[in-house]
Parts: structure tokens; C-alpha cells; sequence
């Protein structure tokens, strides 16, 4: 198996790992990737630029796309984005992309990076993945992709004010990958939040307060769409 089917497999299992529920199309390049991601349980396999033209991509909350090379893969992202699909995945099995955001995708991921933790950040929606960072400055780190929880009109200053005192810090990033500043900034859905702390206990301290605030607000959520009348 060479080295671009291995990583298709352990991208596979990401994807297996973090099912969020969201409608992913994996979009390959060789034959040998596509029977490597036989058994993924995506929404859509396909192979090529050609097979866009043959599916409806409406549907489609993430596309992750395979580059054996740069060679025309501006053209795929674009029509990727064309086609109204909402968040753009890259991953190289060769060389880096320069530009790849100019050219659609959101989210570019080399050879080297934590395949699981590196897609779990952007696929696990909803859920806390965890960032190996055992060697960068002793600091813990998880993040957040928001999905569904768009909805509950969460801002950057509820979250800094769960926090509070917690010995964990807070940054949140929109689906773009731009920091985000403003305090009246409204959660909205592929924003990133990242929480980094010194030990693992503190991290842990930090997520459970964001959780509280994410489930509060599900409950006051649920409460007034049980007073909306219906139809």
C-alpha cells in the first residue's frame, strides 16, 4: 500500500470517528483510494473532477478532497464552492498548496499533520477533539467545530464569561480560519473554538464549563420552540 492509500485509510477512520451526522462527499483521485475508502460511511464517495457534473452537491455540508498534486486543484475547489457546499477540505499526499484558500478550499491538511486530530477538527462537529501538544510549550489543547449549536445565538463574551477564573483559555476562530475579537460575535456554524490550558485537569475544567453554557442555552432554545405556534 503506498503512502497516499494509507493515509486515505487513517482519513477513513477520522471520518468514522467524528460522525457528526453531517452530509460529507470524499472526493478521490485514484482507484486505489477509492477501494481504501470502500468501507468509510460517507454520505458520497467520488473520484475526479468529472464525477461533480453527475451529483447534486446541494446536500453536502463538507467536502473532503484528495490532492495528489497542485495541478488542477484550483479548479476543483472552486467548483466545490460554486456548487454551494459550505466547507471545503484538502488533504496532500505530495506537495503543499500555496494559495488554497484563494482557491476555495477552507481547509488544507499536509502530510505530517495528526490525520485524526487534524480532521476531527474540522469534521467533529460538535464535539471536542483533542490536539497533540505534549511538546509545544506544556500547554493541553482541545477545539470545537461548531454545527447545530449555531443556532443557540451563543457570543464570544458568554463563553468569556463561563470561563471566567478557569485556568484555561479561550479563542475562537470563524469558519475561515480569522480570530475573532468582538464580544458581540454570534456563534455561527464552522466556527472554531479552541481552548488551550497548562494540565490536562484544567483543561478539562474549562471544557465543562463551556458545555454547561452550550447546554443551558440548548434548554432555553428548546423552551421558546415549544411556544412558537406551529405552522
Amino acid at each position: 500500500m503506498v503512502a497516499g492509500d494509507r493515509l486515505v485509510l487513517q482519513l477513513v477512520k477520522a471520518i468514522r470517528k467524528y460522525d457528526s451526522r453531517a452530509h460529507i462527499t470524499l472526493l478521490l483521485t485514484t482507484e486505489e483510494a477509492l477501494g481504501a475508502s470502500a468501507s468509510s460511511g460517507s454520505e458520497r464517495v467520488l473520484k475526479g473532477l468529472e464525477s461533480l457534473g453527475e451529483v447534486d452537491l446541494r446536500s453536502t455540508d463538507v467536502a473532503v478532497v484528495q490532492l495528489e498534486s497542485t495541478s488542477g486543484y484550483c479548479e476543483l475547489g472552486r467548483e466545490l464552492k460554486r456548487a454551494g457546499v459550505p466547507l471545503v477540505m484538502a488533504f496532500t499526499v505530495s506537495e503543499r498548496a500555496e494559495n488554497y484558500r484563494a482557491c476555495g478550499f477552507d481547509v488544507l491538511i499536509p502530510v505530517g499533520s495528526f490525520i485524526e486530530s487534524a480532521v476531527g477538527s474540522v469534521i467533529g462537529f460538535d464535539s471536542w477533539v483533542r490536539i497533540p501538544t505534549r511538546e509545544f510549550a506544556g500547554m493541553s489543547l482541545e477545539v470545537y467545530r461548531v454545527f447545530r449549536r449555531a443556532r443557540l445565538g451563543i457570543t464570544l463574551r458568554d463563553i468569556l464569561v463561563e470561563v471566567g477564573s478557569a485556568r484555561g483559555t479561550v479563542a475562537l476562530y470563524d469558519k475561515h480560519g480569522s480570530y475573532v475579537t468582538s464580544g458581540d460575535y454570534v456563534l455561527s456554524e464552522g466556527d472554531l473554538v479552541v481552548v488551550a490550558a497548562p494540565t490536562g485537569r484544567d483543561l478539562a475544567r474549562t471544557v465543562e464549563r463551556l458545555n454547561k453554557l452550550f447546554t443551558l442555552a440548548e434548554r432555553v432554545y428548546a423552551a421558546l420552540e415549544s411556544r412558537r405556534p406551529s405552522g
